[in-house]
């Protein structure tokens, strides 16, 4: 655990499970893996504060956001996150990413989930809580990170923007989007 909360990187490569949809559409727990891509995102993650990625669909990248407000919130006193997504289920679907890796590691993590709110999760006091795209989402919050996932397929994506930019002034916001389909 020392090694985990000295590096993102080890903690990403040696604690982190994600969940893997086959085929068939049934499901395997696998440890995430390292792919040449990951090594440039992970330098910018803990230098770059306003990061904007375009990605490519199915390469990780969407847990690996998740693994990165994870491990601020098992090792960063005082840490506090929002995310958005292109709606509500979608914004659920990532905070569900966090829980996943949280109740999937190799030590005790005491996560605090409540049931009646699936946009949000908190450990040891740090949280990170999921917004639908509105025009005013993160507004009136003050995070130390804050992510748009999917951010091409946000309808209220420029006032968002200025929303949770305020919210997070002081901390990291990460962009991360597939390109929008143009057929």
């Amino acid at each position: 655990m020392a090694k985990a909360a000295a590096s993102f990187e080890w903690f990403l490569f040696h604690h982190v499970s994600i969940r893997d949809v086959l085929p068939d559409g049934s499901t395997r727990i696998v440890q995430f893996q390292h792919w040449p891509l990951h090594d440039e995102i992970l330098a910018d993650l803990v230098t770059v504060l306003r990061l904007a990625v375009l990605k490519a669909r199915q390469l990780g990248w969407s847990w690996l956001l998740a693994a990165w407000i994870d491990w601020n919130m098992l090792f960063t006193a005082g840490f506090k996150a929002g995310m958005t997504s292109a709606g509500e289920l979608e914004a659920a679907e990532f905070i569900d990413k966090c829980r996943f890796i949280l109740t999937h590691l190799p030590y005790e993590t005491p996560v605090i989930l409540d049931p009646n709110n699936m946009l949000s999760l908190a450990v040891n006091g740090r949280s990170v809580t999921g917004f639908p795209s509105t025009p005013k989402a993160g507004r009136g919050f003050n995070f130390n990170l804050f992510v748009a996932d999917e951010a091409a397929f946000h309808p209220w994506a420029q006032e968002a923007y200025e929303s949770y930019e305020a919210a997070a002034e002081y901390g990291q916001i990460i962009i991360v989007s597939s390109s929008e389909d143009t057929e």
